[in-house]
């Protein structure tokens, strides 16, 4: 696991971007709770750390493809189409103060 920040940097209801053995990963705290997906977008790679999280819905800020953070399942597509591919999930959770997370 790696350390990639403190919890008192991401707030509940927001998300951060972190690299993690070279790949971006998006970081979302949900009701207190971490989760980490890839961070480009399964559509056109758009950067999902810059979206919306409303709940556990992440919502791209290109195309507005809409996953569950907290599985990485597409919800729906881009502009409310049919569901794209599902996003990579990665472990994370709190020791102490910081998050980790496991690649």
């Amino acid at each position: 696991m790696a350390i990639i920040g403190r919890i008192e940097d991401l707030p509940e209801g927001k998300m951060m971007k972190a690299k993690v053995g070279g790949e971006e990963i998006c970081i979302a705290n949900v009701g207190g709770k971490l989760f980490a997906v890839q961070h480009s977008c399964a559509h056109t790679g758009g950067p999902l750390s810059q979206g919306k999280l409303d709940g556990k819905v992440l919502t791209c800020p290109w195309h507005w493809a809409k996953f569950d953070v907290t599985t990485g399942k597409c919800i729906s597509g881009p502009m409310g189409g049919p569901p794209v591919k599902d996003l990579k999930v990665y472990k994370a959770k709190t020791v102490g103060e910081d998050i980790m997370v496991e690649k």
